[in-house]
């Protein structure tokens, strides 16, 4: 089974397993604790797993995910199958994407009065007016 492993430093690669049984170990780990799955992507009719930690020392933190905080070595897991680079490369892409716009769209909303409803076409008319 093929992995792709991130790096704390953002490197990636991808790594040839015989089974998942000691994935934490994969991932640089001499134990299973704190080792957990941490998210799980339905993508292109394939389930992806990110398996790592949600704890750690603040000098081991992996920041490659927006919005979340993990520590250490992190693994992806095509629960279908392998898991290519440029198929990762894709699938992270595509999460970028998403929790950037949902992040924008919750900040903005914060922002307005709760009786009021707009869409996004709507803020960029508005931040357009107000940079003119």
């Amino acid at each position: 089974m093929n992995i792709i492993i991130i790096e704390t430093d953002g490197t990636t690669y991808d790594k040839q397993i015989k089974t998942l049984d000691k994935l934490y170990s994969v991932c640089g780990y001499r134990s299973n604790k704190d080792f957990e799955k941490l998210y799980e992507w339905d993508f292109d009719n394939k389930i992806y797993e990110l398996y790592g930690k949600k704890k750690g020392k603040k000098d081991n933190e992996n920041n490659q995910f927006p919005y979340e905080t993990y520590y250490g070595s992190l693994c992806v897991v095509n629960q279908n199958g392998n898991i290519t680079l440029d198929e990762w490369n894709m699938l992270y892409m595509t999460i970028t994407i998403e929790k950037d716009d949902t992040h924008s769209l919750s900040e903005t909303n914060s922002e307005e009065p709760s009786n009021t409803m707009y869409t996004v076409e709507d803020e960029l008319n508005y931040e357009e007016y107000e940079e003119e």
